[in-house]
C-alpha cells in the first residue's frame, strides 16, 4: 500500500514538473503586444478634458469586448481622490472579475499554453494615475499632466490574458473651449492628449517596448447631458502587434451627484476588440 502511495505521489509530482517545464518554454514564445494578448492587458489611456475635477468619485462599469475569436466581459472600478481643490489626484482602477471565451485558433495564434477553446474566469491590473494641474486660463487652454502605473496583478498568463509585467506612462493633457452659448446650454471642447508609454517585456534582447501616444477629439455639454467623442493611440517599435489605435465615443446624464453612461468603443490595426459598455458615477 505504501509502495502505491509512492508510485502515485511520484507520478503526479513528476508530471506537474513537466508541465510546469512546458509552460516555462512556452511563455517565451507569447508576444508582448496589445494584438496578441486580452483586452484589458494593455490599459490605453483615455483623452482628458485638460482640467481636473475638484470632487471625489466614485465608479462602476460593465464591459463587454467582441471579437469573433475572443469575447470578453468584465467590471471595472475607478476611485478618483482629489487634493488642494483639484490641483492634484489620485486615480485608481481596478478590474476586479474577468470572463473569457477565446477560440482554439485565437489561442494558438497568441501562443498560449491552452491550445482548446476555452473560457474561464480571472482579474485585471490593478492602477494608479497621479495627476497634476499645470495651467487653467479660460483664454488660451487648460492643461494637465499625469504619470500612470499598471501593476503586475493581473492573472492568467498562461492564456495570455495578462502579461504579468509593469506598464507605465508619462502624459499631457490640453483642452480648450472653441463654443460656448450659455442661452442655449451649449458647449463645444477640443482635447488633445499626447506622452509616452513603455511596458515590460518577455524578451531577452528587449526587456521593455517604448511607445509615443497621441489623441485628440471633442466633448460637448448640453444641460445634463455630455457627449465625448475622440480617438488614441500608441506606437510602439517593435511593430509586431503594438500599434493600437482606438476609437472612442461615451454619451453621459448627470443629475445632481449621480450619472449614468453608456460608451462604444472601436479597435483599429493592433487592438481587435469592439467594446459595448454602461456605468455609474457617484461624485461628491
Amino acid at each position: 500500500m505504501k509502495i502505491a502511495l509512492f508510485i502515485v505521489c511520484f507520478v503526479l509530482v513528476f508530471s506537474l514538473s513537466c508541465f510546469a517545464q512546458a509552460w516555462r518554454d512556452k511563455m517565451e514564445e507569447l508576444v508582448y503586444t496589445p494584438k496578441y494578448f486580452g483586452a484589458n492587458a494593455f490599459p490605453v489611456p483615455e483623452v482628458r478634458s485638460g482640467k481636473l475635477s475638484d470632487k471625489y468619485e466614485l465608479e462602476v462599469r460593465y464591459d463587454y469586448h467582441y471579437n469573433k475569436g475572443d469575447k470578453t466581459r468584465n467590471i471595472f472600478g475607478r476611485v478618483f481622490i482629489p487634493f488642494g481643490k483639484g490641483i492634484v489626484a489620485l486615480d485608481i482602477r481596478w478590474v476586479p472579475v474577468e470572463y473569457y471565451k477565446t477560440s482554439k485558433a485565437i489561442m494558438h495564434e497568441r501562443n498560449a499554453s491552452s491550445t482548446d477553446p476555452h473560457g474561464d474566469r480571472t482579474h485585471g491590473d490593478a492602477i494608479a494615475i497621479v495627476m497634476f494641474q499645470l495651467l487653467r486660463n479660460k483664454k488660451w487652454f487648460d492643461a494637465e499632466t499625469s504619470l500612470g502605473l499598471k501593476t503586475a496583478s493581473g492573472n492568467m498568463l498562461v492564456d495570455a490574458r495578462h502579461t504579468d509585467a509593469v506598464n507605465y506612462w508619462f502624459d499631457a493633457h490640453v483642452g480648450r473651449d472653441v463654443f460656448s452659448d450659455e442661452k442655449q446650454a451649449l458647449n463645444l471642447r477640443l482635447v488633445m492628449m499626447g506622452g509616452f508609454y513603455c511596458y515590460m517585456t518577455n524578451s531577452l534582447v528587449h526587456r521593455q517596448n517604448d511607445a509615443w501616444m497621441l489623441g485628440g477629439g471633442v466633448k460637448a455639454q448640453s444641460g445634463n447631458i455630455f457627449l465625448d467623442v475622440d480617438i488614441r493611440g500608441f506606437k510602439g517599435y517593435w511593430n509586431q502587434g503594438d500599434r493600437p489605435v482606438l476609437f472612442h465615443t461615451k454619451l453621459k446624464y448627470a443629475y445632481k451627484n449621480h450619472a449614468i453612461y453608456f460608451r462604444y468603443q472601436d479597435g483599429f490595426h493592433d487592438y481587435i476588440y469592439q467594446t459595448y459598455s454602461g456605468g455609474y458615477i457617484f461624485s461628491f
